[in-house]
């Protein structure tokens, strides 16, 4: 499960350079490569009240993120 795959935490907004892009994008492909079974990616539309899109990694991926998900 890669939790809060959000623009600004993946990359985090500190990565300016592009090696510390580079960086982010090994960590973001070495959390996915960990899962055995499955693999879940957690996106928020907000936080903190911030609104906030998907990490460019997943489009990069060729994944598209539903519009609203509900979970019960």
């Amino acid at each position: 499960m890669v939790l809060d795959a959000n623009n600004g935490i993946w990359p985090s907004k500190l990565a300016t350079s592009e090696n510390d892009l580079e960086q982010e994008r090994r960590l973001f492909y070495v959390a996915m490569t960990r899962a055995r079974r499955y693999l879940y990616f957690i996106v928020n539309d907000s936080i903190i009240g911030e609104k906030c899109s998907p990490s460019p990694y997943l489009a990069e991926m060729g994944l598209s993120i539903p519009a609203t998900m509900h979970l019960r």
